[in-house]
């Protein structure tokens, strides 16, 4: 308990240190179910971390034990921590064969958080995959389940600022930030305000996203898309060394295989290039 009190109070650290402590203890007294709890504690922390070595270690032994035991909601909890860690790897196939799995397990236990954010995920695995359609079905499924989900409200809109089509996309975030004043609906508001071509207001947006973070307890992906969002910002308003900068906290918060570290390393690519042609065109 005090381990995941750690977790949401956003100290990672010591919430490793008590879950392992935890697991520990039930290895012990050969406590098989509590050792299981923790171990997937640990994975979970060590996603956060971005440990996904550690991470995956303690998910498998998880997933092992619960499988044994029957342990079904357990299991679906493993199983969504597992899909999360294919997911930041890079690896879309094994991460929608889990998420999957993980929406099934949902199903038969009547949990509707764990399918909101099976379904979640899979739009932003089809997102990632190029599958629009199917990604904004995916976040209007999650929603009908739970309608608070902030993410696939925020994912939906992005798709559909992807699209081009651009009315849809403020809409869903301009009514979203009413009841929840989430950094990434600011950061999303400030990207649309610029192709608007309201910079001043899409300037206020970036703000009103930095001051919002400070009080949000945004978890490590969450944290990610902000930065990598704001690199984005950044590189389409001309300011190409202060998007070289968020790009690399994404790279220091992510892994090599993973689709953000992969879009931050090109934006740090065009970004120098962009400078180099701006020293040059100084220089004659």
């Amino acid at each position: 308990l005090s381990s995941s009190y750690e977790w949401f109070k956003g100290d990672f650290d010591k919430g490793i240190e008590k879950a392992k402590e935890n697991l520990h203890f039930a290895q012990k007294h050969e406590l098989l179910a509590d050792s299981a709890y923790a171990a997937n504690l640990l994975g979970s922390l060590y996603q956060q971390k971005n440990n996904l070595e550690q991470a995956q270690g303690y998910i498998e032994k998880a997933i092992h034990i619960f499988t044994e035991m029957k342990l079904i909601n357990a299991l679906a909890s493993a199983m969504l921590n597992q899909a999360t860690f294919c997911h930041w790897r890079g690896d879309f196939s094994k991460a929608r064969n889990a998420y999957n799995k993980a929406l099934n397990m949902g199903r038969q236990i009547n949990n509707q958080i764990m399918q909101s954010v099976s379904l979640s995920n899979l739009g932003s695995i089809n997102d990632d995959t190029g599958r629009f359609n199917e990604a904004i079905t995916s976040h209007k499924d999650a929603l009908a389940i739970n309608p608070d989900d902030r993410l696939s409200k925020y994912w939906q809109s992005m798709i559909y600022y992807k699209k081009g089509v651009i009315h849809e996309a403020k809409s869903i975030l301009e009514k979203a930030i009413i009841k929840d004043k989430f950094p990434l609906y600011y950061i999303g508001l400030a990207l649309i305000s610029l192709i608007l071509g309201k910079k001043e207001h899409a300037e206020k947006m970036l703000l009103k996203g930095f001051d919002t973070k400070k009080e949000d307890k945004m978890n490590i992906s969450e944290k990610i898309e902000f930065f990598l969002k704001t690199s984005q910002f950044h590189y389409e308003n001309r300011n190409f060394k202060e998007s070289i900068d968020y790009s690399k906290k994404v790279i220091g918060l992510t892994n090599s295989l993973s689709r953000e570290y992969a879009m931050a390393s090109a934006f740090i690519e065009i970004d120098k290039f962009r400078l180099k042609k701006i020293s040059n065109l100084d220089i004659s």
